[in-house]
């Protein structure tokens, strides 16, 4: 496992139709507040950054802000929940060397709020069969400064697949020996 130090990757560039997804492992000890510190200067993380402690994913939700375990904080703050829509892409980020791949299936759990768009209805689709929701891999790579640096990991994905429209799924990734399984809603747009 390679970690680059904390605090110096700004992750990938913003991209239209691209939702960046910070994953930041943390210890065990860390604060609610994820590490955030809530001063003037600290920048909030997005609903849908994964934090991860113990092998387990956070999510940074709330007023005032603050970690809260998975699943239950789906239940309670729907918006951590990944949702790509048509014609939007995801791309994964982390200071540490992270792998996702082919690790992403259907979920089973549909406890937490159901994602939709206006005008469209808020029923729990028929599960189809095992759809991989991309048309291509979830690839991590190294990207590295031009002296060959590290700089951060990334994977990045395809536009959801048609198939995978209406569909929850657990995105399983390895980081720091370490399997961890957060949501992602493909729908609408």
């Amino acid at each position: 496992m390679a970690t680059v130090e904390r605090g110096t990757a700004t992750g990938p560039a913003a991209e239209a139709n691209v939702k960046r997804v910070h994953i930041t492992l943390l210890g065990a000890d860390v604060p609610a507040d994820g590490g955030n510190g809530g001063g003037a200067g600290a920048a909030r993380p997005a609903p849908t950054d994964i934090f991860v402690v113990d092998g387990q994913p956070h999510h940074f939700a709330g007023q005032p802000g603050k970690l809260h375990p998975h699943p239950q904080v789906h239940r309670q703050f729907p918006e951590t929940i990944l949702h790509l829509k048509r014609r939007e892409r995801a791309v994964w980020w982390s200071e540490t060397e992270f792998h996702i791949g082919r690790n992403i299936a259907l979920a089973d759990d549909h406890g937490h709020a159901h994602p939709h768009d206006p005008g469209e209805p808020a029923v729990e689709p028929a599960k189809p069969a095992a759809v991989y929701p991309f048309s291509e891999a979830v690839t991590s790579e190294a990207i590295k400064d031009a002296s060959g640096h590290i700089l951060f990991w990334q994977a990045k994905s395809t536009e959801p697949v048609r198939e995978a429209l209406g569909h929850f799924y657990k995105i399983s990734f390895t980081i720091a020996g370490q399997t961890v399984d957060p949501d992602m809603f493909c729908g609408g747009g």
